[in-house]
């Protein structure tokens, strides 16, 4: 940095030049950009943090009385699905047919059969138990 003398005078006073000046000024610019982006950045991070601690301790309600949802879940699943053993001779087909209302289809009901007994093919071996929808 190149610092003048002033000559008018008889007591010494100190000038920069213009070039010194204008890269000040860009300096001090710069830093205050650098400031502000550091400032924004601190103040989201503690935004996010306040919102995962509240997030995490808050909940739902559900550690204050843990049997407040099972109950309902429970109540929802205890729907008795009616259970039977696989005899000699027994088809999905015929235990479909034995099973299925008047107004529903049989193949729509021995693919639910399929699915709820995860079965992958029609084949039934005797003693085996499925669960009728």
């Amino acid at each position: 940095m190149y610092i003048a003398y002033s000559q008018t005078s008889t007591t010494p006073s100190l000038h920069r030049s213009a070039r010194a000046s204008s890269q000040v000024a860009s300096r001090r610019k710069m830093v205050r950009t650098i400031v502000r982006y550091v400032v924004i950045a601190a103040i989201i991070c503690a935004v996010f943090s306040f919102g995962a601690i509240v997030q995490a301790y808050a909940g739902d309600g559900g550690a204050a009385n843990p049997n407040a949802n099972t109950t309902t879940v429970t109540a929802a699943k205890a729907k008795v699905q009616e259970k039977i053993v696989i005899q000699r001779g027994d088809t999905l087909w015929s235990i479909a047919q034995a099973n299925v209302s008047k107004e529903r289809d049989v193949r729509s009901y021995v693919e639910k059969l399929k699915s709820l007994n995860h079965l992958k093919s029609s084949a039934l071996q005797e003693g085996q138990s499925l669960l009728l929808p």
